[in-house]
């Protein structure tokens, strides 16, 4: 399944940006899915205040999942290079990483967001764009 229609599923199943990131990757690195989706659950939307993007958080704990140190092995260089190469890769989509100032309004006001969504059409777009290029961007790091 690619990026774009694992989103729009997990999205349409009502999952939040940093749970569809790292859920993608959950299953092929030894995680049960649901397992996965309860991690995250938390940190969609900023951790619900308009914080760091979801997308982002969901993406370094894919990396850590990835190449995280764990008592068999401490070397955390291999994901400290990871998370580097990510941030260069998003900084090109993105040069914000709070969703409040992605978005240009903070996500933990229901009543501003959907007032904001009426006067901005392309608002909706924007983080599945994110969602879909950070889970993109991940899969490039593995291939190196």
């Amino acid at each position: 399944m690619t990026a774009t229609e694992f989103q729009r599923e997990m999205s349409s199943k009502g999952c939040n940006c940093a749970q569809i990131v790292f859920s993608y990757f959950a299953e092929k690195n030894g995680l049960d899915i649901n397992k996965a989706l309860k991690i995250t659950s938390a940190f969609g939307g900023g951790m619900g205040k308009g914080d760091v993007c979801g997308a982002i958080t969901g993406a370094y704990m894919a990396l850590g999942l990835i190449y995280g140190n764990d008592l068999e092995n401490s070397d955390r260089s291999i994901l400290k290079e990871k998370i580097k190469e990510f941030d260069l890769e998003f900084q090109k989509i993105s040069m914000e990483r709070r969703c409040e100032d992605i978005l240009g309004v903070n996500v933990g006001d229901k009543e501003k967001v959907m007032e904001f969504a009426k006067k901005n059409p392309d608002f909706k777009a924007i983080c599945p764009k994110l969602v879909i290029n950070s889970i993109n961007i991940i899969e490039k790091l593995e291939e190196k």
